[in-house]
């Protein structure tokens, strides 16, 4: 017999009872409920990571079976035979529609422009000032950290741009139409020069040589009219704004005047019938400017003095 060696003998831990592993289909999970078949798309899966749908024994909802499967005894969830049958099944009933074909659109957008159905253009006004209203009240917030220049550039790239594009549509419309898009063009010019709403435009517009909006759209459409008599217009502008041509020799041949048709009583208000009429209005040396270069400097003048100097 040995002696001792002063240590204690110690006699190994007892092992702690396993529980159970608490995967379905294991054969120790005798504890809990019966979980899916060993082919079931949740076996071996943690319950504590399954949906009820699964801990049930159901298969995913929206999961595609196929007929093999399905004749097994698998379950077939509704939401798989469509969004009618799904909803039925949740207690929703769809709303069935009415018959009869669906209500057209009273308006259209076309590269940025809202065109509905009587041409009126109220829902194309209403977007743009819309729009330059929003840009308007950022400068606003941030007008105190920025200088004279920077404001300018900023007005004339979010606003007077937006207010320029596509604007000779607006030919011919009521002064009343192009209402809100003046109001724009006020306000933007108030805050550039950081005066308050009731202040008067006519002097801010003089300093700022800007044109109001009427003349910014007669400016647009005569520009216009004097590319189609040069030859540098589009074709279909040909058709619109014709050359006035005389039977014989007269001093107004040299004018260079444009051809003004009849109007009807609803035609007054087209393109082809209010540029002949701008046109001719004009001054004789505007109209036989050399260049368009030169045709829109004095085509400027003469407007900026008809409507702000006047």
């Amino acid at each position: 017999m040995l002696p001792p060696t002063g240590k204690k003998h110690r006699t190994p831990p007892h092992p702690k009872k396993t529980t159970t592993c608490g995967y379905i289909g294991s054969p120790r999970a005798t504890s809990q409920a019966p979980g899916p078949a060993p082919n079931h798309p949740h076996y071996g899966v943690p319950r504590a990571t399954q949906t009820p749908q699964a801990q049930a024994g159901l298969p995913p909802w929206g999961a595609r079976q196929h007929p093999d499967t399905m004749a097994q005894g698998q379950h077939h969830h509704p939401c798989q035979s469509g969004p009618a049958t799904w909803l039925r099944a949740s207690g929703h009933h769809p709303r069935p529609q009415a018959p009869g074909p669906r209500p057209h659109s009273e308006s259209a957008e076309n590269l940025g422009v809202m065109i509905d159905d009587q041409l009126t253009f109220k829902d194309h006004v209403t977007s743009v000032a819309r729009s330059c209203r929003f840009a308007l009240l950022n400068i606003r917030k941030i007008r105190p950290y920025l200088t004279q220049h920077a404001t300018q550039l900023l007005v004339q790239a979010m606003v007077i741009s937006r207010l320029d594009y596509c604007n000779a549509l607006l030919t011919g419309l009521p002064a009343c139409a192009g209402k809100p898009l003046q109001m724009i063009q006020n306000a933007a010019a108030r805050l550039f020069f950081d005066q308050p709403k009731r202040a008067h435009v006519t002097p801010l517009f003089i300093e700022l040589h800007w044109l109001p909006l009427a003349a910014r759209i007669k400016f647009k459409s005569l520009m216009l009219a004097y590319k189609v008599l040069n030859g540098t217009a589009l074709i279909y502008l040909n058709a619109l704004a014709k050359a006035y041509v005389t039977t014989r020799s007269l001093r107004s041949s040299q004018d260079c005047r444009l051809a003004a048709p009849t109007p009807r009583l609803r035609q007054s208000k087209l393109f082809s019938c209010v540029i002949p009429r701008w046109w001719n209005d004009l001054l004789s040396a505007t109209r036989t400017g050399a260049s368009l270069s030169i045709f829109k400097k004095l085509l400027k003048t003469q407007l900026f003095r008809e409507h702000l100097l006047s």
